[in-house]
């Protein structure tokens, strides 16, 4: 909780773009190590555009062993960058591989590696590299931090450093509350805040991560 509260004074004291994301999905078990994740997401621009990003779409997990998964799946997006503009369509194709580095009875640390490629209706396709690392404590009210760079075929692109908490308001929901603010580098755009609501629905006590 410190560190969101950290978080939260420098949102407040930046001049960098400050948007909105809310998040919606829902876990089905299709057999014993596979699971089906059907994800949605809206992200708007508060003092510019209003709504300016939805996209959605199914996610794979196959768990590999206790301690580790291999994800893959495809988002299909549709974003406005003004708002005299109309909304561009795109494709998202990803896959990659999360593990638990730590886990004991209070907390568990994660790593996460990914591989997107994007294909974008109006502009070149693109490939995009992601390294996570998180905290996470266990129980009903269950706040988490995470730290994550991402990449590209330039170099790096940006940083995202997080912290929310996780609720459980019934034995198959979560809810997440949470913030994130994201170090840009110049070619990509001005740095940003990120505040996130989510609900997760869900059969069985592991959950797809759609943090993606």
């Amino acid at each position: 909780m410190r560190l969101l509260l950290i978080l939260v004074v420098a949102a407040a004291a930046s001049a960098s773009d400050v948007e909105t994301q809310h998040g919606f999905d829902g876990s089905i078990p299709l057999r014993p190590k596979i699971d089906l994740l059907l994800h949605g997401r809206l992200r708007t621009r508060p003092a510019e555009l209003g709504l300016y990003q939805f996209r959605g779409g199914p996610i794979l997990s196959y768990h590999a062993s206790p301690r580790t998964s291999l994800l893959g799946g495809y988002y299909y997006a549709e974003q406005q960058q003004r708002a005299d503009d109309a909304f561009i369509a795109g494709h998202r194709i990803f896959g990659g591989v999360e593990t638990d580095l730590r886990s004991v009875r209070r907390y568990e640390i994660d790593g996460r590696v990914v591989y997107e490629r994007f294909l974008p209706d109006q502009v070149p396709d693109f490939n995009r590299y992601r390294a996570r690392l998180r905290v996470s404590a266990k129980g009903p009210i269950a706040p988490y931090a995470s730290q994550e760079h991402l990449f590209d075929d330039g170099g790096w692109r940006s940083a995202r450093l997080a912290a929310g908490v996780r609720f459980r308001v019934a034995p198959w929901v979560q809810l997440d509350l949470g913030y994130f603010f994201e170090e840009r580098a110049a070619r990509i755009g001005v740095d940003r805040h990120m505040w996130l609501t989510s609900i997760h629905f869900q059969r069985k006590p592991r959950r797809g991560d759609p943090d993606l």
